[in-house]
């Protein structure tokens, strides 16, 4: 049985539905939502009592929203962390759920639904909020755990991942989309030296110290922090 489902949401209730009926209501103890909608497009979920909404009332971010999945739910074995446009099939949930047993990490779909465990956290470090609200933050965890030799299991799987929901549905999420996307990126390619596979260095900005290192700019965090 998998511990903790932990889903971000910000908009399609459609796809979420989705992903939580794929989910067979034996195959897990809780899911977590982060609803990163505002406080008038709040979610609810009356119909299945494993799941627990959390709302921040604004768009957190993605790794913000990873990282309070784990942090609300501390004593769980390991924490299963999927986009809430990603559904499944029964047969690689039993899948995961063994290979959670052998492994730190478990990729099911790259990032885009993946298991962790704590002691994986413990040496890589959380996901770095400074990418907001998304993209890369992924990149990033995943190129650090290789610097810190965490193994990182891929499993084939059956999934349905429909990318990029979010803003390709609503034409004000793809604004800011546009907005934050580049420059994003340019903090990768600043912070390592290179591009996602074309990194150089192996401290952040090659600063030296450990590649798990980051710190919080809160001037970046209040710019980047999409528009209601």
């Amino acid at each position: 049985m998998i511990p903790v489902v932990g889903i971000p949401y910000i908009s399609d209730f459609d796809l979420l539905e989705k992903c939580i009926q794929s989910l067979p209501m034996d195959s897990y103890e809780k899911i977590h939502i982060v609803d990163n909608s505002n406080l008038y497009g709040a979610i609810t979920y009356p119909t299945n009592p494993k799941v627990y909404i959390t709302r921040p009332h604004h768009n957190i971010g993605v790794a913000a929203s990873w990282n309070n999945i784990i942090k609300w739910n501390p004593q769980a074995r390991w924490w299963f962390i999927v986009n809430a446009d990603v559904s499944f099939v029964p047969e690689d949930l039993v899948a995961l759920e063994s290979a959670m047993r052998l492994h730190e990490v478990v990729y099911m779909n790259g990032m885009s639904a993946f298991g962790v465990r704590a002691s994986a956290i413990q040496k890589v470090g959380w996901f770095d909020e400074n990418f907001i609200p998304g993209y890369f933050e992924d990149n990033d965890w995943d190129y650090r755990a290789r610097l810190m030799g965490v193994h990182i299991e891929h499993m084939p799987a059956s999934v349905e991942h429909y990318g990029s929901a979010t803003i390709r549905k609503n034409s004000r999420y793809a604004i800011e989309n546009n907005r934050t996307f580049p420059l994003n990126q340019r903090y990768y390619v600043d912070k390592w030296g290179g591009g996602v596979d074309l990194e150089v260095y192996t401290t952040p900005f090659d600063k030296g110290g450990s590649p798990r290192d980051w710190t919080l700019d809160l001037t970046r965090l209040a710019s980047m922090t999409w528009k209601e």
